[in-house]
């Protein structure tokens, strides 16, 4: 019985290996050893077969599904789809590029199906999303250029085809997604042909991504950051270039200029402006520089409210919880006011914890908990030993859940809040179903 995907091409080579064998001797014996020869073929090919029947039919049954959501779309069903096809299209990579060709009419479906070989991650799949680019149609050489950027399983075949579509091709389009591609995919073009583009480029679109491009290589961080600060002096540069700039100096963490622009750019009135900063301060913020300008953008209160909230965060990250406490200090006050209520303690921890300020959370959780009905107090336990979890403190997040009611842990084996614990192994035992298990 074949136990999963991987065995197909084992036992393709299983065949290939019995049908070289020799007649085997003469006599008894030798017709004995084509017989047990003759058996195994079969059953292999039989397994092949099976499993090939399989593969068709949830492949017909995904298509029916992808066909009928657009890509720009996506939905949980698609998502999972293309997820259950994925193993497949490194077995089968050629079936996916067949339909792919004569699909010409559904740019939906292609976009779907190049989603799957490039979730494949196999360097069969990068190859045969190669043979598709140049068919004329720049739709999809665009999006099979982009699976291929994430496909480190490439082979140096199908990086050079890259590199060498990077210098021929006419559309931007197609041009931008090899200059991100080749800079994924660390070939030693990716940097020069980013600059090239940054010189030349007449699109800021283009321009846009040879600077990601760029920012992706890391090849000269210090004379790279220099050179992309300039292009986007003020506000007239064009807005997907200045987004563009902001978003790539998250790549330079040890350039204080760099984060002196992104600090400054917290200060604007576009909101678009202040997520790309936020985006990039994620990365570099320092501890030294950067709490003072998010604590500012945390108490404007003409921002976007998930931006003030984006900066609480990584002010958490930096060691400070101010920002969290500052957004939920209404909140507090009202839960303060009234500590026998469980709803109101429960919902101020719920904002603390939305913020990753998981101390704060704890005292809250444990304020409704004091104050919960017997029958919820399970609930309390669970959501204080999610903090602990969070704050890697495992031991103590055991003793809640036990204090929950619960002496295995499998029942968040797909916790998120859990997933350094389960990768401890101490604790990962304790997260795996066991027979007689219930959820």
């Amino acid at each position: 019985m074949i136990r999963s995907l991987s065995s197909i091409p084992l036992l393709a080579a299983i065949c290939s290996m019995l049908a070289a064998q020799g007649s085997g001797g003469t006599g008894e014996g030798g017709a004995q050893e084509r017989l047990t020869i003759e058996a195994l073929r079969a059953r292999a090919r039989a397994e092949v077969q099976k499993m090939e029947t399989v593969f068709q039919d949830q492949l017909d049954d995904g298509l029916s599904v992808l066909r009928d959501t657009p890509a720009n779309a996506d939905t949980e069903a698609a998502e999972e789809i293309r997820k259950g096809l994925a193993p497949w299209a490194s077995v089968f990579p050629e079936r996916f590029i067949e339909i792919i060709l004569k699909s010409a009419e559904a740019p939906d479906l292609r976009a779907h199906l190049v989603d799957v070989l490039t979730l494949s991650a196999s360097a069969e799949a990068a190859t045969g999303l190669s043979k598709l680019i140049g068919s004329g149609d720049d739709y999809l050489d665009m999006v099979c250029v982009q699976g291929i950027g994430f496909i480190s399983a490439s082979t140096a075949e199908v990086r050079e085809a890259l590199v060498a579509l990077a210098r021929t091709t006419r559309s931007d389009k197609v041009m931008g997604a090899a200059l991100i591609a080749t800079a994924r995919l660390k070939c030693p073009e990716a940097a020069a042909l980013a600059r090239a583009k940054l010189e030349n480029a007449a699109a800021p679109e283009l321009k846009a991504r040879a600077v990601a491009a760029l920012a992706i290589t890391q090849d000269d961080p210090r004379a790279d950051a220099r050179l992309i600060r300039k292009l986007a002096p003020d506000r007239d540069t064009p807005m997907v270039l200045r987004l563009a700039v902001l978003r790539a100096f998250g790549r330079y963490d040890k350039n204080t200029e760099v984060r002196r622009l992104l600090h400054d750019s917290l200060e604007g009135e576009d909101m678009e402006i202040i997520r790309a900063a936020l985006f990039s301060l994620k990365r570099v913020a320092s501890k030294e520089s950067s709490k003072l300008p998010l604590f500012r953008l945390v108490k404007t209160m003409t921002v976007d409210r998930d931006l003030r909230e984006a900066a609480a965060r990584i002010m958490v990250r930096l060691g400070t919880k101010d920002g969290a406490r500052h957004l939920v200090d209404p909140l507090k006050r009202t839960a303060d006011g009234e500590r026998s209520n469980a709803n109101l303690q429960r919902t101020a921890a719920d904002a603390y914890y939305e913020l990753h300020d998981y101390d704060d959370a704890s005292v809250y959780y444990r304020r409704a908990l004091a104050a919960a009905s017997p029958a919820r107090k399970y609930q309390y336990h669970i959501a204080i030993a999610r903090c602990y979890a969070r704050s890697s403190d495992f031991d103590k997040a055991a003793s809640e859940l036990r204090k929950a009611g619960y002496t295995r842990f499998n029942n968040f084996d797909d916790d998120p809040a859990f997933e350094r614990m389960r990768a401890q192994p101490k604790w990962a035992p304790l997260f795996v179903d066991q027979p007689g298990d219930g959820k």
